[in-house]
């Protein structure tokens, strides 16, 4: 057997097992969430960051929009094509 087809299905054995660990295991407890713009004051029905200092409210921060699982991986998806394109353009420079 040739070197390149091992070199192959070591390859492509990593990247199926990143995607099953990805998919079963990462992105079902991952979460996004967007904060209010402006400081409003507590929805009555809703979901809001509440901050703690031993015991006692300090501060709190509605959120507009909480999603977890495959539909924070479709509302961040420009985040982390931005990273990906970062990191391109670093690697580019510094391989002068």
């Amino acid at each position: 057997m040739n070197i390149m087809k091992i070199v192959r299905k070591i390859v492509s054995t990593i990247c199926f097992s990143a995607v099953i660990w990805l998919a079963f295991w990462v992105v079902p407890t991952l979460g996004i969430f967007r904060s209010a713009p402006s400081d409003p004051p507590l929805p009555q029905n809703g979901y809001a960051l509440v901050f703690f200092k031993e015991r006692i409210v300090t501060d709190s921060l509605p959120l507009t929009m909480v999603e977890t699982g495959w539909s924070a991986v479709i509302e961040g998806w420009p985040f982390i094509l931005i990273g990906i394109l970062y990191r391109k353009g670093i690697s580019f420079v510094r391989a002068d």
